[in-house]
């Protein structure tokens, strides 16, 4: 798998992982999934829902599916290494404020 694979499936992961945490999403349905989250589930799961990292490692194997890794150690390889990017990059991202104007 070459290194391009690799960063393509970095970057898809934390892009869903973003938007199903944080963001609307198209049409809302992120918004959407996340409130019935919070209605319906216990406190460690509302926690999760809304956690970049956490979602992370669930989203990794979905899109590691249109990867198609050769060797099944490689779907384990990317699966975890996504979510180390993923924790990578909200660690070293600065945290948002409520006082940032929206984006037109």
């Amino acid at each position: 798998m070459s290194l391009s694979n690799i960063l393509m499936c970095w970057l898809a992961v934390f892009g869903v992982s973003v938007t199903i945490s944080t963001l609307d999403g198209p049409f809302g349905w992120c918004k959407q999934l996340r409130d019935a989250f919070s209605r319906h589930s216990e406190a460690w799961v509302r926690k999760g829902i809304s956690c970049p990292i956490c979602v992370s490692f669930w989203v990794a194997p979905l899109v590691i599916l249109f990867f198609v890794p050769e060797k099944l150690i490689q779907i384990y390889q990317l699966w975890f290494s996504s979510v180390g990017a993923v924790a990578a990059i909200a660690w070293l991202s600065p945290p948002a404020t409520d006082d940032t104007p929206p984006v037109a």
